[in-house]
């Protein structure tokens, strides 16, 4: 689990170490700007409750972080996991003179890994969001997902992860996978990626907001292609002829499970108040 959890960490910190130069133009350019609207939103939704202390988890260059500041007696905890967007951040920070702004990696703030017990997706996301809530006394979003092959009796399913063991690897998981649907037809292969959102406003919420997003496509016979991780080389969709590790970064958030459940969880935030 931890290893997985490191491995992802440094994937999205090479992702952004190669775009956080052109990170605000490509925000502009993919929103049509309206990503500085949703921004203005959630400062609205803060202001109403007066936070004192505010946790901006994935702050980026700084943008939202820099909006919260203006909340009198704030203090804002933001955090990422690119140096190179927090530099900009930083300097965004020092040309406005703010002073309560605390930039963070996430090596710098302790909250501890949670152990996915739950038999479901959304019962490993409710004990993660649970988990960050209580540690920051602040509302929490998580995540569970994971693959589900049909002729396995949907496994990987929620041990996704450490399929291939506790010191599993992308690759060791693909390769017991691929060993086990060895010789089994494409049209036996079909497969579902599950992406479960949690949104918690304190740890013993009794209404959290989920959201769902469900990906389908085939298990290929080999892996291809190298942008993603995970089951990304070997998830194979029919309609681009491609695995989701040939796709591009806009291809692939625009119908992946990941954006399929954050476009509920938007849909939640852009309703409150209506």
């Amino acid at each position: 689990m931890k290893n997985t959890i490191q491995n992802k960490t440094k994937l999205v910190n090479s992702v952004f170490s190669k775009v956080y130069h052109k990170y605000d133009f490509m925000n502009d350019l993919m929103t049509f700007k309206n990503h500085s609207k949703w921004k203005e939103e959630i400062v609205e939704i803060a202001i109403d409750s007066s936070p004192k202390k505010i946790l901006d988890i994935a702050t980026g260059t700084g943008d939202i972080a820099i909006k919260l500041s203006k909340i009198k007696g704030s203090i804002i905890e933001a955090v990422d996991v690119s140096d190179n967007m927090l530099k900009i951040a930083h300097n965004k920070i020092n040309k406005l003179n703010i002073n309560n702004i605390n930039l963070k990696t996430y090596h710098d703030i302790d909250i501890p890994e949670v152990d996915e017990t739950g038999v479901s997706f959304v019962e490993n996301a409710i004990l993660k969001a649970r988990s960050a809530s209580i540690v920051t006394g602040l509302p929490s979003i998580a995540d569970d997902s994971g693959i589900e092959v049909d002729y396995l009796d949907s496994r990987p399913g929620v041990k996704s992860a450490r399929y291939s063991g506790d010191n599993a690897t992308n690759m060791s998981n693909n390769d017991k996978l691929l060993k086990e649907l060895n010789g089994v037809s494409m049209e036996k292969r079909n497969a579902c990626y599950r992406c479960v959102i949690v949104f918690m406003r304190f740890p013993d919420d009794p209404f959290p907001v989920i959201s769902t997003g469900s990906w389908y496509g085939l298990i290929a016979e080999k892996p291809e292609g190298e942008n993603g991780f995970g089951y990304d080389p070997i998830f194979f969709l029919p309609e681009f002829n491609k695995t989701s590790a040939q796709l591009t970064d806009d291809e692939k958030n625009k119908i992946s499970h990941r954006a399929l459940a954050l476009a509920g969880i938007e849909e939640y935030f852009s309703n409150i108040g209506k």
